[in-house]
């Protein structure tokens, strides 16, 4: 478990202690080995903090995905299961920029083909997706500092009609608490209405009120789909065309923005 802090006090170290005395208390055996109290500097599940503010991968980690990238290059033969092996360390790193994970393809299809331990000839596209991997290592670098936007976006796609995403002008510390219960699995919002009525619902998960209306929403796109696909596909084009309208706007680089989701499956 991980605890950050934007203060300078023990809060970390209390949450810590309460979450071992509640794990004491229902039989889990600790390591206490693996503690890591009160640091501003650390290495833990293989990423480093660095200065409380930064969340980045090991230079020794980088380097040797950068050597073994040359490697692969250099020999123009490997096995699926020493491309995968490769692939899981990019992908582990990957996840402090998700986005990133958008440009890998075919090396999936080769780490699944049949007798993964024999080796051969590496395909270019998979030698390429490799490459712009290592790359692009160069943005794994997370700042926790970075600030949330004042903006809370939604998207939605219907197979009948096509793609639409609005947008509501919120403060920024209600972006902040909406994102906290994105973490939390099963959350859903009510808004409006649907705080005042305070209906009882058989939907598992918490159901926090906002103090937003409907009406505070703002169309930014309304497209009819170009082609009949599934719905989970369809909600993932109207978020790209919501992301991409985003980065029109130079304010918004650099910042965290809050995106209300019907289905989060293509994510």
């Amino acid at each position: 478990m991980l605890c950050f802090s934007v203060t300078r006090g023990l809060e970390t170290l209390h949450a810590a202690a309460a979450f071992d005395e509640e794990m004491t208390r229902r039989g889990a055996l600790k390591n206490a080995s693996k503690d890591v109290d009160d640091q501003l500097c650390a290495t833990f599940v293989g990423v480093e903090l660095d200065h409380g503010c930064f969340l980045d991968a090991p230079a020794a980690r980088s380097l040797a995905c950068l050597v073994s990238v040359l490697y692969l290059h250099s020999e123009m033969r490997a096995s699926p299961l020493q491309v995968h092996q490769v692939l899981g360390v990019l992908q582990w790193f990957d996840l402090l920029v998700r986005p990133k994970l958008s440009l890998y393809d075919a090396i999936y299809a080769f780490t699944r083909e049949p007798q993964d331990a024999l080796a051969r000839q590496l395909p270019a596209q998979v030698l390429a997706e490799l490459i712009c991997g290592i790359a692009l290592g160069v943005f794994w670098r997370c700042d926790l500092r970075r600030s949330f936007s004042p903006l809370l976006g939604a998207t939605d796609a219907s197979t009948e009609f096509g793609l639409g995403a609005s947008v509501a002008k919120v403060p920024v510390d209600l972006a902040r608490r909406i994102a906290r219960w994105a973490e939390k699995q099963g959350t859903y919002l009510m808004m409006g209405a649907s705080c005042d009525t305070c209906l009882e619902s058989s939907r598992l998960g918490q159901a926090p009120c906002v103090d937003i209306n409907m009406d505070e929403f703002v169309d930014i796109l309304s497209i009819r789909c170009k082609y009949p696909a599934h719905i989970n596909v369809l909600e993932g084009e109207a978020f790209v065309l919501f992301l991409r309208w985003l980065l029109r706007s130079k304010r918004h680089h650099s910042s965290r923005v809050v995106v209300l989701l019907d289905s989060a499956v293509f994510l």
